[in-house]
């Protein structure tokens, strides 16, 4: 019994001295169980919100009247429009002069002495290359509103004398084939004259002429029938 005892307490000087050859970190290492660490969760980081402090306003400088600059408008040169010629109207030709089958080659007035005035139409028809004598022509005398006034008789196939010595063109008798005596129509003057088929038939066969008789006397007509 002793002897165990013994042995017991020479075991326990040899863990003393184990225990005093380690250091103290070591022992209390031994001493306390190693326990299995226990995770703990960090806490989530929230940021705090920052309060950024807010200026404090500055006064707003008074407006100052910023000069404004005075455009002034560029005058454009003035357009000028190029005239354009005037279109040429079309030449409107006068209608044609009617052709009729006598021609009135002459006509002229001799005057007549106031002792003996009188109003006559004379005319002689002759071809316009020849001198014989054209017969059945009548002359139409005409007011100048158209209404027929008088005609002579039928022009004659030979001349009669003209019962003047002349006339203010022709030296010698004036030879003709047709007269016509319009004195009782000088109040209704001036006189329209044209040739015509006849007396009833008024159809016109030459062109008119105007006889005025600015005083008492004798128109004179050359008729050239074609």
């Amino acid at each position: 019994m002793n002897k165990n005892r013994a042995t017991y307490v020479l075991g326990a000087l040899v863990v003393v001295a184990a225990l005093l050859a380690c250091d103290a970190g070591t022992f209390a290492a031994f001493a306390n169980a190693t326990a299995t660490p226990t995770r703990t969760p960090r806490p989530t980081f929230t940021p705090r919100p920052t309060f950024t402090a807010t200026p404090a306003d500055s006064p707003t400088p008074a407006d100052t009247a910023t000069p404004v600059a005075t455009v002034t408008p560029t005058k454009r040169p003035a357009v000028v429009a190029t005239a354009r010629p005037p279109t040429a109207k079309p030449v409107v030709q006068p209608p044609a002069a009617p052709s009729f089958p006598v021609v009135l080659a002459n006509a002229f007035f001799c005057p007549q002495p106031p002792t003996a005035p009188y109003w006559k139409l004379t005319a002689r028809f002759n071809p316009a290359n020849s001198n014989a004598w054209l017969g059945g022509y009548v002359m139409g005398v005409f007011g100048s509103d158209g209404a027929f006034l008088k005609a002579s008789e039928p022009s004659m196939e030979n001349d009669f004398t003209e019962t003047l010595d002349g006339n203010c063109q022709v030296s010698s008798r004036y030879r003709s084939n047709a007269e016509v005596d319009v004195t009782e129509l000088r109040g209704q003057l001036p006189l329209i004259v044209r040739v015509i088929r006849s007396k009833t038939d008024r159809t016109a066969l030459s062109a008119d002429f105007r006889a005025d008789f600015p005083q008492p006397g004798n128109y004179y007509f050359q008729y050239n029938p074609r």
